[in-house]
């Protein structure tokens, strides 16, 4: 079953790189298309930006 929630882009904490992520509704951040951690094995994200107008029932 898809993640759903906000898409936006963070910071990994770790490898510093960029990433598409959703912010699900418990304020969680996942990855997408890495599953919970970034491709550097990392799992703490710094969000930028402000996230899109995406309603957070979307399956996109």
């Amino acid at each position: 079953m898809p993640v759903k929630g906000r898409r936006s882009i963070a910071i990994c904490r770790r490898c510093n790189g960029a990433i598409a992520v959703r912010i699900v509704s418990d304020g969680s951040i996942r990855p997408i298309g890495t599953g919970t951690h970034c491709s550097c094995g990392g799992d703490s994200f710094d969000v930028i930006g402000s996230p899109e107008s995406v309603p957070n029932d979307s399956t996109e």
